[in-house]
């Protein structure tokens, strides 16, 4: 018994490892940020690089964007990022670290949702169709070596809904604890990924009300329930709050710490995000595969051999539909630019299958041939999937950006031309943040403070901005420059670096 579960456990790992090859993920293990949405990801690559350049405290997280005050600014808890830099500082400043910590947090948690499940179903075969389905998605496969924090949040949050289980079969108070620390952890990097937390919650709620109307005094919802839940949330609070203050104190609101609900937006908006939602569908799953969960899902939803699946089951399964559609809507007009907003609701995936398996396990496991006709459909889809998602993602961390690996060269050659480690810099046709900045590993301001009007940018030139980087062949044009093209300092590739100062 013990050798058969060890080698579902090397088959289930060897499946990880087959498909991140199948995805591309160790050709670009080395690789900058890049690809789809390089904003956000230089944003999360920045962060890292503060904590290791500066040595700041772990409650400092700070950018290479000065923004108002020294690029001070908070959302997620940073505890990730300060870990990279920590890492950073063993193994030296490389971004395969980076990523190999991310990706090493995906099959962690990827490997507890396929223990989870084949606990719960009783079966390592459906455990592991569970968890690898949801590595078939391609917006979760891509960030889970990326640089956002989004996937492994989600994966986190697997190890603690891990121990809530092992707690509920054996009452140890080591399991509460550590099913706090990973809960909390998961909600502290991405609030929305306790959609599960909150829907057990209210299951475990509903439950005791049953009880105590039927008189029954057999609570699920205990003492050290209640201590634990009052645990989770009341980090959760601190730091959010602690974070709001910090972005108050240094005069930024940056990073997005409110909502965007669907009733805020106009009708032409609602539309408008309709449409992105269209063009992002096939990076949430496979087509094929979208039309074989709605089914399953549809089919557990169904009060048809309710009497097969317990109420506590059927119950959190209707919870967390409810918590993903009013997720959804919250947040509804991020949804138009953010992808990786769906990463949360990419629990779904495993739980319906988990759900489908466990409500009709009756008709599946009824002999021989319906197994065999279940599990093949399963390894069907789920190759399809596979495909599916490699071609997927080889574009979007494969895209045309040459500029930017251009931009990664530069770095090098900063020193060779006198510009210093801690020489402010602007780049006035960077929109993003930190794409340019942190890819120069300096310090500075971009577009997106407004460097682009003369006003501003002599402003920060006053706050001690030394030079100015132009990527864009089309701005070199712009009247902004007119006075600092005598003070050419370099080109590399067609990416231009002026001085602003005559010292």
């Amino acid at each position: 018994m013990h050798l058969r579960k060890f080698l579902a456990d090397i088959l289930f790992v060897a499946f990880l490892i087959a498909a991140s090859f199948f995805y591309g993920y160790f050709s670009i293990i080395d690789r900058p940020p890049e690809g789809i949405h390089v904003w956000r990801q230089a944003d999360g690559a920045s962060l890292a690089y503060n904590y290791y350049s500066d040595g700041n405290s772990l409650l400092e997280p700070q950018m290479n964007n000065q923004m108002e005050n020294r690029g001070k600014a908070a959302g997620e808890f940073p505890i990730m990022y300060y870990f990279v830099a920590v890492c950073y500082h063993i193994f030296g400043f490389d971004y395969s670290v980076y990523r190999i910590i991310w990706l090493l947090t995906t099959y962690i948690g990827l490997f507890f949702l396929y223990r989870l499940s084949s606990k719960i179903l009783k079966s390592s075969l459906y455990g592991a169709f569970a968890s690898a389905f949801l590595f078939t998605s391609p917006v979760y496969v891509v960030y889970s070596i990326s640089f956002i924090s989004d996937s492994i949040a989600l994966s986190i949050s697997f190890i603690g809904l891990y121990f809530i289980y092992q707690y509920s079969q054996r009452k140890s108070i080591k399991n509460v604890v550590w099913s706090i620390v990973f809960i909390a952890m998961a909600g502290l990097l991405k609030i929305t990924t306790i959609i599960p937390t909150l829907a057990l919650l209210g299951t475990l709620m509903i439950s005791n009300v049953l009880s105590f109307y039927k008189k029954e005094r057999n609570y699920l919802l205990k003492l050290e329930g209640i201590v634990g839940f009052f645990f989770v949330f009341a980090i959760l609070f601190v730091w959010y709050q602690y974070a709001s203050w910090y972005n108050l104190e240094n005069e930024t609101d940056y990073f997005f710490l409110r909502t965007a609900p669907i009733w805020s937006a106009s009708t032409e908006l609602i539309h408008e995000v309709k449409q992105a939602l269209m063009v992002w569908k096939d990076t949430y799953l496979y087509q094929y595969g979208r039309y074989f969960i709605l089914v399953l899902m549809g089919l557990v939803i169904v009060p048809v051999y309710h009497q097969k699946i317990s109420s506590l089951y059927y119950n959190f399964y209707l919870l967390n539909l409810i918590g993903i559609a009013s997720f959804f809507l919250l947040f509804y007009i991020q949804f138009m630019y953010h992808d990786y907003y769906a990463i949360a609701l990419m629990i779904i995936i495993p739980l319906t299958i988990v759900m489908f398996i466990k409500k009709y396990s009756w008709l599946i496991e009824r002999n021989i041939v319906t197994t065999t006709l279940f599990s093949g459909t399963l390894a069907v889809f789920l190759v399809l999937s596979v495909i599916h998602t490699s071609k997927n993602v080889n574009s979007r961390f494969n895209p045309d950006t040459e500029w930017l690996t251009n931009l990664y060269q530069m770095e090098s050659q900063l020193m060779e031309h006198g510009i210093m480690e801690d020489d402010l810099i602007v780049a006035p046709d960077d929109s993003s943040p930190n794409v340019v900045l942190n890819a120069l590993k300096r310090k500075g301001w971009s577009a997106i403070n407004a460097v682009d009007q003369e006003n501003v940018l002599n402003s920060k030139i006053k706050l001690g901005a030394k030079y100015m980087v132009v990527v864009d062949t089309n701005f070199y044009t712009n009247p902004i420059i007119d006075p600092y093209r005598r003070n050419l300092v370099f080109t590399h590739k067609g990416i231009k670096i002026y001085k602003l100062t005559n010292d």
